[in-house]
């Protein structure tokens, strides 16, 4: 396998804050706690920006596991009053692992989403620009106003899905569910993504309601989206 460019992952904020709950594949240890989730997103997003602006050669050979972060809206329905999209709803970030496997032309993947925080009433123009431009004490600020929720979204059945436009595109089955503020949110149906970066050290796995994801809120159909943004931090 093509050796992967090491990428640390948030090694000095973690080990330094409280350890109450689960922990990265690689054992990097991780809170649902917002200091330590905006030094995941901060981290996350430095890294694979670098990675973005790299031409992919998938690894033939070999694996790695991929840690970084993902983050989601529910909404009750599609449009608002206006009829634009809507913008608001229930919002959640938490961590993100997956173990990858490559193999000639091929590439296979399982994980899961751990250690989410959420909020409801955020305005999604408001969390997104924060996390693509603001500091790490921005998204920390941000976040700290998040509740802890039990449960978790399992990623399984990862692999290669080519595309006309994306050699490296993938497709995944999810599932599970979380509970926030006495509602249980149950997730399924099919996610998407793709592999980035010089070696394929970058996954980005997506779903969408209008594109074969499935929300439920207390069994009522919702409507939302989630995106995990991951890069190798094996050493």
């Amino acid at each position: 396998m093509t050796k992967f460019k090491r990428i640390t992952m948030l090694a000095i904020a973690l080990t330094t804050t409280s350890m109450t709950a689960g922990c990265l594949r690689n054992g990097v240890a991780s809170v649902a706690d917002p200091a330590a989730t905006a030094a995941l997103v901060f981290e996350a997003r430095t890294n694979s920006r670098d990675l973005f602006m790299e031409t992919t050669t998938m690894p033939t050979t070999g694996g790695a596991t991929y840690a970084g972060y993902a983050t989601g809206m529910i909404k009750d329905m599609a449009l608002d009053s206006t009829g634009g999209p809507q913008q608001i709803g229930r919002h959640f970030v938490g961590d993100a692992s997956f173990d990858v496997s490559f193999s000639s032309n091929d590439a296979s993947f399982s994980g899961d989403i751990t250690n989410i925080l959420a909020k409801d009433d955020v305005d999604q123009r408001d969390v997104y620009t924060t996390y693509f431009s603001g500091s790490q004490q921005d998204i920390e600020d941000m976040i700290s106003g998040f509740d802890p929720t039990t449960g978790s979204i399992r990623i399984a059945n990862g692999a290669l899905a080519p595309t006309a436009t994306s050699p490296n595109a993938v497709a995944s089955d999810v599932s599970g569910s979380f509970t926030h503020n006495g509602d249980t949110l149950e997730f399924g149906g099919r996610g998407r993504g793709f592999f980035f970066g010089a070696d394929g050290e970058g996954l980005n796995v997506n779903a969408e309601t209008n594109d074969g994801l499935t929300i439920t809120e207390n069994g009522a159909t919702r409507v939302g989206d989630f995106g995990a943004t991951t890069v190798d931090s094996s050493m």
